[in-house]
């Protein structure tokens, strides 16, 4: 999980970014399952655990962005690839 930054002063903001993008995905995974177990009369939102890893799940993604933003663009092209190679669901 460990991904090197090209320039070291901005390897926090990319593990901070990665550390956010694999929470999302967890959370995601989590979600998921949440509406797998649903019965076929309820809504999603309706469901107490759904809701909570929504929120997990828009909260990690706002983070994940926002560290994404403070990054130059030739980081974040090392962070896309890593994405390619570990599946993200974004």
């Amino acid at each position: 999980m460990i991904v090197k930054a090209i320039n070291p002063k901005h390897q926090t903001l990319v593990n901070k970014a990665v550390i956010w993008a694999v929470k999302y995905n967890e959370y995601n995974t989590s979600r998921n399952t949440a509406s797998d177990g649903l019965q076929e009369d309820q809504y999603e939102e309706d469901c107490k655990i759904w809701r909570k890893f929504n929120r997990l799940c828009e909260n990690s993604w706002d983070k994940y962005q926002s560290y994404l933003g403070e990054l130059p663009s030739r980081e974040r092209s090392i962070i896309d690839r890593w994405e390619d190679s570990y599946s993200i669901e974004c």
